[in-house]
């Protein structure tokens, strides 16, 4: 038979990370068997937008530029 515990789960949510830990009604961490509850995951860090975006308005210059030699061709 299992017992109901009230339990508190506090959560760190960084920008590359989060922690957790699981506490009781007395800020004691809790534990299941030998384990303590509480853990943290770390991530890779996200790449900026800025070589996407600069090679996008790149295509686009060329795009417009061979519009623009084709609208010329096209009047002559």
């Amino acid at each position: 038979m299992t017992k109901n515990v009230e339990y508190n789960i506090g959560l760190d949510i960084g920008t590359t990370s989060i922690g957790w830990a699981v506490t009781n009604q007395n800020s004691q961490l809790l534990k299941k068997g030998n384990h303590p509850l509480w853990g943290f995951n770390i991530f890779p860090e996200a790449e900026t937008a800025v070589n996407r975006r600069v090679a996008r308005g790149a295509r686009r210059r060329v795009t417009r530029k061979k519009q623009r030699i084709k609208l010329l061709q096209d009047l002559c």
